[in-house]
Parts: C-alpha cells; structure tokens; sequence
C-alpha cells in the first residue's frame, strides 16, 4: 500500500483559466467535460473548481473505494453543505454517525412491506392521472411528470385529510422552491444568494410555507397517534433501536422536504427519460403494453405485479444506466491515497456515475440504448459493480425501491392505453440541473 509520503501529485487536467480554473468549461457541459478528463486514462485527475483543487475518481474500483470500503474517510461535498442549507441535515445530506443513526430510522419507512402499501396510492393515482388524457393530447412531458411525481410522493407521505393542506402547499410552492435549490447548487457566489431579490424573496416565502404547514401536520399526527400507513405515520412512530430515540419535529420536517425535492426531481427526469425513449422506438411501448396484457389483462395494476414485468424492469434498468446521478461528491476527511495519487484533507472528490455508465471499458457499446443489455445470459458483458445508479454503500439512495415501483407502475399505465409520440421537428438535448433532464420534451399521446 501507498503510504502519504510516497503517493504521487495527481496529472492535472489541461484547460484550467486563471482564479476560474475548470468552472466555465464544468458548468458549460459537465457531462462533455467529464468524458474528457476519463479519457486522459488516469485513475485519478485533478481539476480546479475556483483557486481550489478538485479530484475526479475515474476508475471503477476506486470509486468503489471512496463509496464502499473507504467511505469513513470521506463525508459529504460542498454540493450537499448547499442542499443541507436549504432542507436541513437530511438523510441525503448527513453523514458519518448522524447518517448511520438516521438510516436505522428511516429504514422501515422503505421496507418492502410499506412500498406495497405505497403502491395501492401510487397504481391509483396514475390511473386518475391518466384517466384525464385525452386521444391526441400533447404534453410538456417533464413539467407533467415532475408535478405528477410530486403529488404521488406528497399523497404517500400525507395520506391523511390532514394532510390535504399540505399536499396542496408542497405543490403551490415548488416552482420557486426548486428553481431556488437548483440556482443555489449552481451559484459560485453565496453572497448572492442574501441579496433581497424578487427570486430571493419568492425562494424565502416558499421554504417558510413549506415548514410551516409540514409543521402543524406533524404535531396533529404526534397528537393521534394513529398509524396511517402514511410515510409520515412511519417518521413520526420511528425509534432509534439502540437507543430509542425519535425523530424530532425539525428532524422529521427535513426528511419530508428531502424526499418531496427527491421525487419531484429525480422521479421526473426518470419518467421523462422513459417516455423520450419510448417515443424514439414505438417497439418499447408495444412491448410494454403487451407485458402488461399478458400479466393482468385489462385488470388493476398491484406491487405483486410489477415483479412480473420482466421487460419493464430492464427497460428501467437501462433508463437508469443512461441517465443517473450524472456527479456524486464527498471530501476527504483526511489525507488520504487514491490509486497512488495523494488526495490533502478537505478536497472535494468527484465521481460521476454517468461517465462510469457510459465508458466503453465498462460497457459494450455504452452510447447505444439496449434494454436486452440486462438479460441474465448477457451478465458477463459488464462487471455488477459497474452499475451505480442510486450509489453505493452507506449512501445509497435508500428510495431505490420506491422508485422503481413508481416508475414501473407509471410506464404500464400509459404505455397500455397509449402510445406516446415525440413533437414534430423537435430535438431534445440532454440539460443539467439536480440530474439530467430532457429539454425540450412534448409530446403526442395516441390511443392504442
């Protein structure tokens, strides 16, 4: 093993602008630049975030270093500290024992058993959704799949008449509130972000709200004490198995505004993308709507069936390969040696789940979209730990399976009663924001 004194300086990446260093080319087009700097063929490269360092993890082992076998060296990056200035000190956000002590209370919340009550409210309010639609209708898909995915994650946290307020207010304020989450997590100068401008102020109202009314529904909850079999009755019953503490009221409220950015942002880029590539190959959506014929006929969708959609399970799962995480970030604890190269206390590390998803010592034909990739038969043509698109480790997103089982419940309700086509003379680009966004996305839903 490499000790500190031994390890090497990390090859710099080319590029870098005076004070700037890597920032312009970075935020221009991240996914391009990454590809860049893995092509270099270094395990490790450093760039320049400002005047500061920043070291890019490229190879797959080492990133599973920093996530898995190594991760208690590393906490979360900066790009978290400024989600964890906006919803709190999260799940998403926390790390070493404050995580490992709220994951043990989050858990339950995500057990296969609450996921399948979860699933009654999600089939139902796809069929409502899409109950609406009409033969023809075109529609801004990722608006429409982010406020759908939004009211689903707010409907299973608040099932409750109690929490009809707030379902309504999560959905009112979310405009401002994510476009505030995103510039912020963007902006080099936080200086910025105190300035009393109309966005500033608009953001401010928003949050204010948001804690407001998730507040009083949380105390109404502690007051009952029944269990809803709502998320919210989950957080709020939850225990410490060591010690058998439970979550406070600001605790609680964190985890909500975390899992509603979670689900709004994320679930619609994942249901957008899907619908995107449904449109490029109408085969996908025929296969689709053909499973789910086979499997329930023109019956309700149940969580029991979702197991049973073979092909919509690798469908997502290749949605997933294309358009994860497109940047995970952690900061060394300690000096620290990644493949030989010496990484100094309080550097930032980069690692790009996209950028592995995509690399063709990884994956056969990584640009090419191919569901059938994950047919058991063809396992041997990528390593299982190539495959990274909720993390790995501690931090893995612990939503994994209630996105899935939102995502497949979703694609077989449209896809049995329509087929969605893309706007004509439209080029959709891949936009970076949270995640990878499609822009601009409407489309054409045709009756089947």
């Amino acid at each position: 093993m490499t000790s500190i004194d031994s390890a090497r300086a990390a090859r710099t990446a080319s590029g870098a602008l005076p004070f700037m260093g890597h920032v312009i080319e970075f935020k221009r087009d991240p996914i391009s630049f990454l590809k860049r700097v893995r092509d270099l063929g270094e395990g490790v490269v450093e760039i320049r975030l400002g005047p500061k360092p920043a070291y890019v993890v490229n190879d797959e082992d080492l990133v599973r270093k920093v996530l898995v076998s190594e991760a208690h060296h590393f906490s979360k990056g900066v790009f978290w500290d400024k989600v964890a200035a906006i919803t709190g000190n999260g799940l998403a956000t926390s790390s070493g024992a404050e995580h490992l002590k709220q994951r043990r209370l989050m858990q339950p919340v995500f057990h296969r058993e609450r996921i399948a009550r979860y699933a009654n409210t999600m089939a139902q309010e796809w069929e409502r959704r899409i109950a609406a639609w009409e033969d023809g209708q075109t529609l801004d898909v990722l608006p429409t799949m982010s406020e759908t995915a939004l009211t689903m994650a707010a409907k299973t946290i608040f099932s409750s008449q109690i929490g009809e307020r707030a379902v309504e207010v999560l959905r009112a304020n979310w405009p401002a509130f994510q476009d505030g989450v995103m510039w912020r997590m963007m902006n080099p100068f936080p200086v910025l972000e105190r300035l009393p401008t109309p966005g500033n102020r608009r953001f401010a109202a928003s949050i204010e709200e948001m804690w407001r009314v998730i507040g009083d529904v949380i105390t109404a909850y502690r007051a009952d004490g029944v269990d809803r079999g709502d998320l919210l009755s989950m957080l709020v019953a939850a225990r410490d198995q060591d010690t058998g503490e439970v979550m406070t009221d600001v605790e609680i409220r964190n985890q909500v505004l975390t899992i509603a950015l979670a689900s709004g942002e994320t679930m619609g880029m994942i249901l957008s993308w899907s619908l995107y590539r449904i449109g490029q190959n109408p085969e996908i959506g025929q296969r689709i709507a053909d499973e789910v014929a086979a499997i329930v006929g023109e019956g309700p969708l149940t969580f029991e069936d979702i197991g049973k959609l073979e092909f919509t399970n690798l469908f997502i799962k290749e949605i997933l390969r294309f358009y994860p995480f497109w940047m995970l970030m952690r900061r060394a604890n300690e000096d620290i040696v990644l493949g030989e190269v010496r990484i100094t206390k309080g550097a930032q590390v980069i690692l790009s789940p996209v950028s592995m998803h995509r690399d063709p010592a990884l994956f056969a034909d990584p640009d090419s979209f191919d569901p059938d990739r994950f047919l058991s038969e063809r396992a041997v043509d990528f390593r299982r730990t190539s495959y990274v698109p909720f993390g790995a480790g501690q931090h893995r997103c612990i939503g994994d399976g209630f996105a899935v089982t939102e995502t497949a419940l979703g694609l077989a309700t449209i896809c049995r009663r329509f087929a969605p086509k893309p706007a004509a003379g439209q080029i959709t680009k891949e936009h970076i924001l949270f995640v990878i966004v499609p822009r601009p996305l409407k489309m054409t839903f045709e009756t089947r």
